[in-house]
C-alpha cells in the first residue's frame, strides 16, 4: 500500500514538472509566430479541441454522448470563460512581454483562492476538518 502511495506520488510529481516545462515554453514560441492574434487563437483551439475529443473518446468511450447531454448551465459557464482566458492569453502575450504576462497568471492560485474564500467559504471550511 506505501509502495503504491509512494508510486502515485513521483508520477504526480514528474506529470507537474513536465506540465511546467512544457507550459513555459507557450510564451517564448508565441514569440516565434508572426501571425495576428486571431490566427493564433484559431489554431490553438483547434488542436485544443481535438486533442480533448480525442482523450474524451478513449477515456469515456459510449459514455461519450449521454456525458456531454448531462452538461449543464454552469458547465457551459466555465467552458466559456476557459475560451475567454485563452483569448486574453493570447492578446496578452502579443502585446506585452512575456514575463508580464506569466506574472500576472503566477497570481492565478492567489485569486482562485480568494474567490473560493468569497463565494464559499472554502478556508473556513479547510480549517474546520
Amino acid at each position: 500500500m506505501v509502495n503504491a502511495a509512494a508510486s502515485q506520488r513521483r508520477k504526480g510529481a514528474i506529470l507537474m514538472f513536465v506540465a511546467a516545462l512544457v507550459w513555459s515554453t507557450a510564451g517564448p514560441l508565441m514569440r516565434l509566430l508572426h501571425l495576428d492574434i486571431w490566427t493564433v487563437q484559431l489554431w490553438r483551439s483547434l488542436s485544443g479541441a481535438a486533442f480533448m475529443i480525442a482523450v474524451l473518446v478513449i477515456t469515456e468511450g459510449k459514455r461519450l454522448l449521454p456525458s456531454i447531454r448531462a452538461l449543464d448551465r454552469i458547465d457551459f459557464t466555465c467552458a466559456l470563460l476557459a475560451a475567454a482566458s485563452m483569448l486574453a492569453y493570447v492578446s496578452a502575450t502579443a502585446y506585452t512581454t512575456v514575463a508580464d504576462v506569466l506574472i500576472v497568471y503566477a497570481t492565478l492560485p492567489l485569486v482562485s483562492a480568494v474567490f473560493g474564500w468569497l463565494m464559499w467559504g472554502e478556508l473556513r471550511q479547510s480549517q474546520a476538518a
